[in-house]
């Protein structure tokens, strides 16, 4: 569990923004030197890597071995080019989830808007027909 957390917080940090400045152990600052930072982002997030990352060291607070899962076996794409199109296939897949997912939000909430007047309107109806 410690480790999924802090790579979440990697991966935010990878694609959201590069920085210069001092992380706690509790996090590793993966710079993408040598591939595409939208693709280290996907990368870091494979099962493969996920599953290397979550074999934990230590007793009192488990965390993740650097040495182990930087010496795992991963595949990736060598050229940068066939990297930054994986990144941004992914990236677009992430959008069209996300606007999926608000139309269904909008129209979950709209349906459930439209039924609370229904049954208003009905409760009303029956209200004034049993008296």
């Amino acid at each position: 569990p410690w480790a999924a957390t802090s790579y979440f917080a990697v991966a935010l940090a990878v694609k959201i923004r590069q920085f210069k400045g001092i992380a706690v152990g509790d996090f590793w600052v993966l710079r993408p030197t040598g591939c595409e930072g939208s693709f280290l982002f996907r990368f870091i997030q494979s099962q493969r890597f996920q599953y290397n990352a979550n074999i934990s060291s230590g007793s009192k607070m488990p965390r993740a071995d650097w040495a182990f899962v930087s010496e795992g076996d991963y595949l990736m794409p060598k050229s940068r080019e066939e990297q930054r199109r994986i990144g941004e296939t992914f990236q677009h897949l992430d959008n069209l989830i996300t606007l999926h997912q608000r139309k269904h939000d909008q129209l979950a909430t709209h349906v459930a808007e439209q039924r609370a007047v229904l049954d208003e309107t009905v409760s009303s109806k029956n209200s004034r027909d049993s008296k």
